[in-house]
């Protein structure tokens, strides 16, 4: 526990005699109008606390931050302020924030920045109560309320009065602290709160060109109003979201527009999003091609999912295309020539084309019909060739497939 503290002290960038004495809690990020008074307690709390945290790093210890309990404001409540006179609430907002980013820089833990911050409520009848009193409580309502999903939270004090309510005398020492035994209860309130929300969260992580909507920590409580939502969205073309895995679990198919809602409200949770680049398929052309001429547009081999691919062809002169098939569905034939616009989809994409001879060309045995693949160079049928010539004709085949492969 590291604990800074000192009577009377403003949060606000006021002037008096406290303040001359041990400065005030404004904080770095609000503007600090007198040299070595602003800012001088928040200051000195930090170069407490990094003391202490180089104390502990050299015996050996690791440390987190489980929290900051912040109970001040009856300085502002005063009589000088009044609703909105200094703008406290700015102030309060500004040293949550400022502290936090200062925790994660001292201890080198972004999970510091995500720290529950527990506000006690100033006692509503500290030094008799009054408008100031209840301005004061007021903000630190709003404050929590509006900084609910930061892990903000609020220890109510209204159960321990300073001033007892029958005899209107103090059940403290004075009209400025409380009893004994109520500072022990509030205490206990503050700690139970903190080991409620303390440590609480789902560490988001995301593997491959992908991003989540949410901060690498997600702090959870026991008060959360709302289901957490983090989406995840790829960060370059053609990646996509391949799994989501929640506490070792695969969750892929619970996702809505790739949106994973959370449930839990304590314990300790990863979420981890994969991203990978997305297939591309092959279009297969099996054709004969000294039967039939085929082109593409474009030309490449590989393409994604929802792609075009326009391919048209021909039967050569001598031949007649007998039927086209898109992954066994007929293509029509017009005039000895056909175009098909293909979508490319996952898995088997294939067209097929046969031709048969139109009796101009002669085969071997005798067979006038046939097919190949279009991308291997070469055909499946070897023109009849006088016997003499026909090794000669096979081995030029081979040669011209080596040299183009």
């Amino acid at each position: 526990i590291v604990k800074y503290a000192m009577g009377a002290t403003y949060l606000v960038d006021t002037v008096n005699n406290i303040t001359d004495q041990h400065g005030n809690w404004t904080s770095p990020s609000m503007p600090r109008t007198q040299p070595e008074k602003s800012g001088k307690m928040y200051d000195g709390l930090i170069s407490t606390m990094e003391k202490a945290v180089d104390y502990y790093y050299d015996c050996g210890y690791e440390l987190e931050i489980n929290g900051t309990f912040w109970m001040q404001g009856e300085a502002e409540s005063d009589g000088s302020y009044a609703e909105n006179k200094g703008n406290y609430k700015a102030h309060l907002k500004a040293l949550i924030t400022d502290l936090r980013n200062d925790y994660a820089e001292i201890l080198g833990s972004e999970f510091a920045k995500g720290s529950p911050f527990v506000i006690g409520k100033i006692c509503k009848t500290f030094a008799g109560g009054g408008a100031g009193v209840d301005a004061v409580r007021k903000i630190q309502e709003e404050v929590a309320a509006e900084m609910a999903n930061e892990r903000v939270y609020l220890v109510e004090t209204e159960q321990y009065p300073m001033v007892d309510p029958a005899t209107g005398s103090h059940r403290g020492p004075d009209f400025f602290h409380y009893e004994g035994n109520d500072m022990l209860n509030i205490g206990r309130d503050v700690g139970e709160k903190m080991i409620t929300v303390g440590k609480a969260h789902v560490r988001v992580r995301v593997e491959g060109w992908g991003e989540a909507n949410v901060p690498e920590y997600i702090f959870l409580g026991t008060d959360l109003s709302e289901s957490k939502t983090v989406t995840f969205t790829a960060t370059r073309e053609h990646y996509l979201l391949k799994s989501v895995v929640y506490d070792g679990v695969d969750v892929t198919s619970q996702l809505v527009n790739n949106t994973f809602t959370i449930t839990d409200t304590d314990g300790v949770h990863t979420l981890v999003a994969t991203f990978e680049k997305e297939t591309k398929y092959q279009i297969t052309v099996v054709a004969n091609d000294e039967m039939v001429t085929i082109s593409r547009e474009p030309l490449q081999g590989y393409h994604y999912v929802g792609e075009t691919v326009t391919i048209k062809g021909e039967a050569n002169k001598g031949y007649t295309i007998t039927s086209v098939k898109w992954n066994g569905e007929t293509v029509d034939v017009t005039n000895g020539a056909f175009e098909k616009i293909i979508t490319v989809q996952a898995g088997e994409n294939k067209l097929s084309v046969d031709a048969i001879s139109d009796g101009t060309v002669a085969t071997e045995n005798g067979n006038n019909s046939s097919s190949a693949t279009e991308e291997s160079g070469c055909s499946s049928v070897v023109t009849a060739l006088p016997v003499g010539l026909s090794i000669l004709g096979l081995g030029l085949a081979c040669l011209l497939k080596k040299k183009e492969n």
